[in-house]
């Protein structure tokens, strides 16, 4: 390969990983919930947050009063992240820095076929995560 190729070759391997790696990052971490000051208050005039502890007279935003005052942790999330994110990220990682091993010291049709089956390849299957969060999404 000359160094154009190999450039383009490597380049190829970045994108395929951050690709990668963020759509593990979305398959693994949960968002976080936080409710606003009217879901707040319409959850305590309801009767469903248990009462907390008195008020911090240094505390003067709604939300962070009523945090304080009343307990919202069966209705707030904070974001987690799946344990398997860091090792599934490590071993994308991994494959991506021996497939630019192999780039900077093999051939260019070799080169193109490893590019081809780490885009391809998931650990859940073969099945890339788009087609099946779509396949999800409709049955």
């Amino acid at each position: 390969m000359n160094k154009d190729q190999r450039k383009y070759a490597l380049g190829r391997i970045v994108a395929i990983t951050h690709r990668k790696v963020r759509e593990a990052e979305e398959r693994l971490t949960s968002p976080a919930v936080y409710l606003g000051s009217e879901e707040m208050l319409r959850l305590v005039r309801d009767g469903k947050v248990k009462f907390r502890k008195f008020i911090d007279p240094k505390t003067y935003h709604l939300k962070d009063v009523l945090r304080e005052v009343f307990d919202f942790s069966g209705y707030e999330t904070k974001k987690s992240t799946d344990p398997a994110l860091e090792k599934e990220v490590t071993r994308i990682r991994q494959q991506a820095a021996q497939i630019e091993d192999e780039i900077m010291l093999g051939d260019a049709t070799e080169a193109l076929d490893k590019i081809n089956q780490f885009d391809k390849e998931d650990w859940w299957g073969g099945v890339r995560w788009a087609t099946k969060r779509t396949t999800k999404s409709n049955g």
